[in-house]
């Protein structure tokens, strides 16, 4: 048996990895430059984002299942071969089903299988520190397309051009996984760090797909999500219908992302130290006050308001994005983590297109976010409602 490599090398590796993952949100970044030089509408290269989340999807949940047949190697290593071939050839594109196929449906389910396998195994390595770890790596994940993408968005406008950008990111993309492998270690079933992380035993898929518990967590976890992703989708229109200048919403904009960020590490600690309870029902908290603080301002045209609002949002977003794989790897066991936590993703995806549509509907329809705002919190009070129901459940299973 070899050297047994510290976890703390493990987890950084797991933060770096997924913040070049996060990548894959920055998808706005890029589809300016390529609309001007084809001429295509947003209306048309719109749908390429949608299939690269549900490739996404798709990635995160096959992941568990090849894993178990090969390793987190193989895994791995399929997905930065997939991102390799996806960037490289979305550098030669000329027709706009390319774009579908390689960013989407190539980076979205190579990014997927990445994700999910370096997220459990880092996870399996901190069960006595699930939210810590969790919190970390997921504040990685949220701040990629943030920080990634201001240094992509310098590449495209620069003499580089957006063919050779996409170049340069697949290649730095490929090295960094492959690079990191050595590092993707599974821990020994008697390492002292592997604690019991459920009160009851593991379950399968299908197991976790009968029980009571999963269904009225997957249903908090939508439209906690969705509310939440549906407010950082129209952050800076929400700024500038009360007034603030496009510079103005960018600041605006920025404390959002600060507080996505933040606050997974803030709630995974809060997950280790007060339990999930605690954690999830103060992410319920702070999603519902940030909105209704955030409808507050809206109404009254009151900028600082909207800022702290949007801070708030922010936080509770990222808060739950934190709690939830921790959760599911308390509740539902280890063992199966990646086919479960692929499952809750592909089955609460559809929150990721609901909230954004509706938002855009009602402001296209009425030229206001008001029917919408008030139907978030009403959205979002029902979702602090189920948190106490989900612990009930939890509790009997």
């Amino acid at each position: 048996m070899g050297k047994k490599i510290n976890r703390s090398y493990i987890l950084v590796c797991g933060v770096l990895v997924l913040l070049c993952m996060g990548l894959i949100y920055a998808w706005s970044i890029f589809v300016g430059p390529i609309e001007s030089d084809f001429g295509w509408t947003r209306t048309q290269t719109s749908m390429t984002f949608s299939i690269s989340m549900l490739g996404f999807s798709i990635g995160g949940l096959s992941a568990g299942y090849i894993q178990k047949a090969k390793s987190p190697k193989f895994v791995v290593t399929l997905g930065a071969v997939l991102l390799l071939a996806g960037f490289l050839s979305c550098s030669q594109i000329h027709q706009l089903w390319q774009l579908f196929v390689f960013y989407g449906v190539f980076c979205g389910y190579g990014v997927g299988l990445c994700y999910n396998v370096w997220l459990g195994t880092t996870l399996a390595n901190y069960n006595d520190k699930t939210g810590f770890a969790s919190g970390w790596l997921l504040m990685g994940f949220g701040l990629g397309g943030f920080i990634l993408g201001k240094a992509a968005s310098a590449m495209l406008y620069s003499p580089l051009g957006w063919r050779k950008t996409f170049i340069i990111i697949g290649i730095i993309v490929f090295i960094l996984l492959i690079v990191t492998l050595p590092l993707l270690v599974v821990p020994e079933k008697n390492d002292s760090t592997e604690t019991t992380v459920s009160a009851g035993n593991d379950y399968s898929p299908s197991q976790m797909l009968r029980t009571p518990a999963f269904w009225l967590y997957l249903i908090w976890c939508m439209i906690l999500l969705g509310v939440g992703l549906a407010i950082i989708g129209q952050a800076a229109m929400f700024t500038i219908d009360t007034g603030a200048s496009p510079a103005f919403a960018a600041t605006a904009v920025g404390m959002l992302s600060i507080g996505n960020g933040a606050s997974r590490v803030v709630l995974g600690i809060v997950f280790d130290k007060k339990g999930r309870p605690t954690a999830a029902l103060t992410a319920s908290i702070l999603t519902t006050a940030g909105i209704i603080l955030l409808t507050i301002g809206y109404v009254a045209h009151a900028l600082p308001i909207v800022v702290v609002a949007l801070f708030l949002c922010g936080f509770g977003y990222g808060a739950i994005s934190s709690v939830n794989p921790a959760s599911t790897r308390l509740i539902f066991g280890g063992t199966n983590f990646q086919k479960n936590f692929g499952m809750i993703f592909v089955l609460s995806s559809p929150a990721i297109f609901i909230g954004n549509s509706v938002s855009s509907v009602v402001k296209t329809a009425t030229g206001s976010y008001m029917l919408f705002l008030y139907g978030a919190i009403i959205v979002s009070v029902i979702g602090l409602a189920l948190t106490l129901l989900v612990e009930r459940a939890i509790k009997k299973i």
